[in-house]
């Protein structure tokens, strides 16, 4: 008898055995108090120690997609990006959602290098977390980015150049002074990049003027950056005169 409500449970037995279905959970109310050990090791400052204590309550309950999400979490915190993807990941692709669990999938996914995941994570992520769009949107960019680079070593121009105007647009809706000070490099970096990678693809895909105004506006952003050495060869080698920098647009 269900006392709360006064249903009754009605139970079919079988006459033969089936192995046992496996059971996961999102959520168990009730064990919250098992991550307040971890939860004072973090304030104390000693995050592995925070870490080791998440560890045994994923132990003690192990079919708990919140126990799992904070392995994950504290994993990211600590920067072992490979280890936190692999502890948010499945519930994660099961739909799952708490406070931050698919916003770290996606970072994570962006770390171990799985752009596709990675995008298709902070997508659905930027629907689900508002407050965190300015960082969900340069962690896109940068992902949209990485996806024009496996495009352009391969030879489909019009489709780096598709992506790359897609990462630029995420740019622009988080560009200074929207970002956190601490966060512009980060931004001005992808910035640039964007802007060279948009050259060499237009290069590639037989706009050389196009190309050449898009290098060329990289260097300008960033004239001492890591990429500005090699735009500048590849400018020379263009045939575009070496004072370029020095006339105006």
């Amino acid at each position: 008898v269900d006392n709360g409500n006064g249903g009754f449970y009605l139970y079919a037995v079988r006459r033969d055995t089936r192995s046992p279905v496996p059971f996961t959970t999102w959520f168990a109310p009730g064990t919250e108090m098992l991550f307040g050990p971890g939860l004072l090791q973090l304030t104390s400052g000693r995050p592995a120690g925070a870490l080791e204590s998440f560890r045994a309550v994923q132990a003690r309950l192990p079919a708990v997609g919140a126990a799992r999400n904070m392995v994950g979490h504290q994993l990211a915190e600590l920067g072992q990006s490979a280890e936190a993807f692999a502890s948010l990941e499945p519930f994660a692709r099961q739909g799952m959602l708490d406070v931050m669990n698919l916003a770290e999938y996606g970072a994570m996914a962006l770390a171990t290098g799985r752009y596709r995941v990675a995008e298709e994570a902070l997508t659905r992520a930027l629907a689900c977390y508002p407050e965190m769009r300015t960082a969900l949107l340069l962690n896109r960019a940068q992902v949209r980015l990485q996806l024009a680079v496996t495009a352009c070593r391969a030879g489909r121009w019009r489709d780096g150049l598709a992506r790359t105007a897609l990462a630029r647009e995420d740019l622009e809706d988080v560009r200074p002074p929207v970002l956190a000070p601490a966060a512009e490099p980060a931004w001005r970096l992808a910035a640039t990049f964007a802007t060279g990678l948009a050259g060499e693809l237009a290069l590639g895909a037989g706009d050389r003027a196009e190309g050449i105004r898009g290098l060329q506006d990289a260097i300008r952003m960033a004239p001492e950056g890591p990429n500005a050495a090699g735009w500048r060869r590849r400018l020379a080698a263009l045939g575009v005169r070496e004072d370029w920098l020095e006339v105006p647009r």
